[in-house]
């Protein structure tokens, strides 16, 4: 948590970090590997540039993860939690004690509402799992409202009523 010239890292700095840098979501996948088809991945993530790094492996250690959870693509380092585990036990309680205050909030409710449903295995029923894809499209919108999403809300709902027949 302490770089070498460094205080410890904020929560408070961390929040308002991810604020400006970070983003929640929920990914969909096709797995015909699983019963309804669609896999749910919950993830949080940070980028920065390059330069940054040492700012982005005290965010890592902050939240109990090693340099070995960032990335490098090209000139961008990302952290990023796609463990549905420690997105409950680590990143959740970080934010509901120490609050959002951008539109980032709206997809971190979301995030948690969805790791919450999971945790109840709900993503392995069919209606429940609409719900979800349902949720999941109210993340990360445009400055328009409208989904960034490559599919349409259509075609994963599509699939769970294919596979529903």
């Amino acid at each position: 948590m302490m770089g070498t010239d460094r205080s410890p890292i904020h929560p408070e700095w961390v929040t308002g970090f991810v604020d400006g840098e970070g983003c929640f979501s929920v990914g969909l996948s096709k797995n015909v590997k699983l019963k309804l088809g669609i896999e749910v991945r919950p993830s949080f993530s940070v980028s920065q540039g390059s330069a940054s790094k040492q700012v982005m492996e005290e965010l890592a250690a902050y939240f109990n993860h090693g340099s070995e959870q960032l990335r490098v693509d090209r000139y961008t380092l990302k952290y990023e939690s796609r463990s549905a585990e420690h997105l409950r036990k680590v990143i959740c309680p970080h934010f509901d004690s120490y609050p959002l205050r951008s539109q980032k909030v709206v997809d971190f409710l979301i995030l948690k509402r969805v790791l919450d449903m999971m945790s109840k295995g709900e993503h392995r029923t069919g209606e429940r799992l609409k719900d979800i894809v349902t949720i999941v499209y109210k993340m990360n919108l445009d400055p328009n409202s409208k989904s960034r999403r490559q599919h349409p809300i259509e075609y994963w709902l599509s699939i769970l009523d294919r596979d529903a027949l």
